[in-house]
C-alpha cells in the first residue's frame, strides 16, 4: 500500500494533516454552501469495532462431556433469553411500572437452576409458576407422577380454561 500524495485540503500549506497550531480559514458568510462538502478531521483515526462480548455470564456447567456438549448448544440461547427478559423488565420500568417477581411458565422452567440464574442475572426474584397450585385435579385420571413432572406444561391449558371467568 502506497500513501497517496498530499493534496490541498484548504488547511496549512498542502499538508492534509493539521497540527494543533493550525487554524481553519474563516468562513465566508457570502459564499455559496457546497452541499457535498464534508468536513474532514485529519486527526481522527477510526478504530475497528471490538468483538462483541456477552454481558451475561453463563452458569458454569458440570465437567462431563455430555453436559459440556449440551451446555455449548444452549449457552447462546440462554444469553439471548436473559437479554430479552432484561429488556422487557427495563421497558416495563420505563413506563412507570415495577417488577416484584418474574414467574416462569412452561416446560422450560424445569431446567435445573434457571430461576436462580435468572434472578442473579436480572436482579428480580424469579420462580417457576405452578398453574395447578389452586386447582383441584382428579388424580384418578392421571398418575401423581405425571402431574408432578408436567405441571408447568399446563399453563396454556389452564389459562384457556380460565378465560371464561374473565370475559
Amino acid at each position: 500500500y502506497q500513501q497517496p500524495a498530499p493534496t490541498q485540503m484548504g488547511y496549512g500549506d498542502g499538508d492534509p494533516f493539521m497540527t494543533l497550531d493550525d487554524q481553519p480559514p474563516a468562513a465566508d458568510p457570502y459564499a455559496v454552501a457546497d452541499p457535498y462538502a464534508v468536513p474532514v478531521d485529519p486527526v481522527f483515526t477510526p478504530t475497528p469495532d471490538p468483538e462483541p462480548v456477552s454481558m451475561v455470564p453463563a452458569p458454569v456447567p458440570a465437567v462431563d462431556e455430555e453436559t459440556m456438549r449440551l451446555y455449548r448448544a444452549v449457552a447462546p440461547l440462554l444469553d439471548e433469553f436473559v437479554a430479552e427478559v432484561r429488556r422487557s423488565v427495563d421497558y416495563f420500568r420505563s413506563r412507570g411500572g415495577d417488577v416484584d417477581v418474574i414467574e416462569l411458565a412452561g416446560g422450560g422452567c424445569k431446567i435445573p437452576g434457571l430461576p436462580e440464574f435468572l434472578t442473579q442475572m436480572v436482579g428480580v426474584p424469579c420462580d417457576a409458576y405452578d398453574p395447578l397450585r389452586r386447582l383441584t385435579v382428579n388424580e384418578r385420571k392421571v398418575t401423581p407422577d405425571f402431574l408432578k413432572d408436567h405441571r408447568q406444561e399446563f399453563a396454556v391449558a389452564v389459562g384457556n380454561g380460565l378465560h371464561i371467568f374473565f370475559d
